[in-house]
């Protein structure tokens, strides 16, 4: 299987669902598991371990209201995975979708935090003071700073949050991006599967490069 990236969906295997729920769980945390696995809910890629096995990748499943919003941490091997997904679109959260400006409206923004989880489950994550959070591709540096621009242009009923993602998975925070492009702060934090750097922008700029060329260096073998 491939090497999975932060904030993708995983969803598992029957089997792998009965090894999990046979281990010694607390009360709270064997409730949430149990309807995870009848609900067929995923499970979402976290920032994996060092230690991790390299057949075996951490998981993370932040539950609902329900159950005090706690956070489960957990790790599978790749075989225990039956599909892959991505978070919901954002055009699935009305009315906040309604408000986004005509430069941001057509892309594909997907909504993932207490948003996208209350989409996926139907259950209670969201509350009035809750921010949205977005994810959005960027082609290289120049263009997720004009996605960061557009977000910060949008007037929504809400804080606006979230990440710009580069094709090779590395990760920054869209306000970092903007506050480092326009000189307020020297360095930002670049997320990516094992990893959390602080770079500045010219570092960003040369990792973006790097990753662009390994892509397609790839793609023509």
């Amino acid at each position: 299987m491939e090497l999975l990236q932060r904030n993708q969906l995983v969803w598992l295997q029957t089997g792998a669902w009965q090894r999990i729920l046979a281990a010694p769980w607390d009360t709270q945390a064997l409730a949430i598991l149990e309807h995870w696995s009848q609900a067929r809910l995923p499970l979402v890629i976290a920032r994996q371990r060092a230690d991790i096995a390299q057949d075996r990748m951490c998981v993370g499943l932040p539950a609902p209201a329900k159950w005090a919003r706690r956070r489960l941490a957990l790790d599978v091997g790749s075989a225990d995975v039956c599909k892959i997904g991505l978070f919901p679109l954002l055009s699935g959260v009305m009315p906040i979708a309604s408000t986004l400006p005509t430069s941001i409206g057509g892309l594909h923004i997907r909504v993932y935090g207490s948003h996208g989880w209350q989409l996926m489950t139907g259950m209670e994550y969201a509350h009035t003071g809750s921010d949205i959070d977005v994810l959005l591709n960027a082609k290289n540096v120049s263009h997720a700073i004009e996605l960061a621009t557009a977000l910060k242009a949008w007037n929504a009923p809400c804080r606006v949050d979230g990440e710009v993602i580069f094709p090779s998975g590395h990760a920054i925070a869209w306000r970092e991006l903007l506050q480092a492009h326009e000189g307020a702060v020297s360095k930002v934090l670049v997320k990516h599967r094992q990893s959390a750097n602080l770079m500045d922008m010219q570092q960003l700029e040369s990792l973006a490069s790097v990753c662009a060329e390994q892509l397609l260096d790839t793609c023509e073998i």
